[in-house]
């Protein structure tokens, strides 16, 4: 592949693996502070059933023809099977520190055999919420002792780390037969969010996503994120350009539509970004012209109904493409 093919398709990876958020646009660009600073929506049944799920299993037992066999052992093992019982799967952070994250999952009308496998992980610590409900914790990395690997103590011995315990509980919603399963590094959050499922006060998560919609995904601040950037990477600008961003994956019956909305410090900027995502997509119907390269070919095919709509002088600009199926298979098996 050429390098100015190359270039493309990096600039067209980095938009497109922007695009993967919960909320509205105008809800995750706002400057509501109860909102989380990042936060990922999956509908794990919705994904598998979809199309794209259908055409990624393919892939996959096309390549390992005994990963259905192996499949079907884990949901024996686990009592449910994942990919028709989840739905609803929200993580989310109010940092980029390793310990802030909270996951809430609706985990559909049985937890299966969840709750035993937990009694096997290592530290483990188990509380009553409730009646009904369990409050389990466990170690993620427990602390190292006073001896290496090989139980011989080191010349020099760094100070023990604190433990990083997950704490848990999977509260059944009031009003349904539906169980959540809540996690979180800190945990008076898993007892305040159990607590709150188990009254109604909360409804399963992503609720409030659209019907077709399997993955989402919004950072609503991206100059806080811990990024390590090879500044002489092509493409590596636009990371010092993006504010903030909010992305929509859905899935049609015959298309995948993905939705992304950026947005810059100033007019100046987003007018910037503007011009970068319509020049990649000129450079890719440029080589794909020139040369004779199916892949350049597919690719060009694959991103001419991509549109941007930016009005200039404002600070965000949103990008759509909605690509068939059967084209990105052609693009996979290239």
């Amino acid at each position: 592949m050429t390098h100015p093919i190359k270039i493309a398709l990096a600039g067209i990876f980095m938009l497109c693996s922007t695009q993967l958020l919960a909320q509205t646009p105008q809800e995750a660009q706002s400057n509501d502070s109860t909102q989380p600073l990042w936060e990922i929506h999956l509908d794990l049944a919705q994904a598998y059933a979809s199309p794209l799920g259908a055409l990624i299993m393919q892939k996959i037992l096309a390549e390992e023809p005994t990963a259905a066999d192996r499949i079907d052992d884990f949901v024996k093992a686990i009592g449910f099977d994942p990919r028709t019982n989840v739905h609803e799967v929200t993580i989310h952070g109010n940092s980029f520190e390793p310990n802030d994250v909270t996951i809430v999952a609706n985990l559909g009308e049985t937890v299966g055999n969840l709750e035993g496998w937990i009694l096997a992980a290592p530290g483990y610590r188990v509380d009553d919420l409730d009646d009904d409900t369990l409050l389990h914790s466990f170690e993620v990395e427990p602390r190292k002792r006073s001896s290496d690997a090989f139980g011989l103590a080191g010349p020099k011995e760094s100070k023990p780390k604190p433990d990083r315990r997950i704490w848990c509980a999977l509260p059944s919603a009031k009003g349904d037969n539906h169980h959540v399963l809540v996690a979180s590094f800190d945990q008076q959050t898993v007892v305040e969010l159990a607590k709150a499922i188990r009254r109604g006060e909360s409804a399963p998560p992503a609720s409030e996503n659209q019907s077709d919609s399997i993955l989402a995904i919004a950072v609503r601040d991206l100059s806080s994120a811990p990024l390590k950037v090879d500044a002489r990477r092509p493409g590596a600008g636009v990371l010092q350009i993006v504010n903030s961003f909010v992305v929509n994956v859905a899935s049609g019956s015959d298309e995948l539509i993905a939705t992304v909305q950026l947005s810059a410090d100033s007019p100046a900027k987003a007018g910037q970004l503007n011009q970068l995502i319509n020049g990649l997509r000129g450079m890719v119907q440029f080589a794909a012209g020139m040369e004779d390269n199916d892949e350049a070919k597919v690719l060009a095919a694959l991103i001419e109904p991509l549109t941007v709509s930016y009005r200039e002088g404002d600070t965000q600009l949103e990008v759509s493409l909605a690509t068939k199926y059967s084209d990105i298979e052609k693009l996979i098996d290239n």
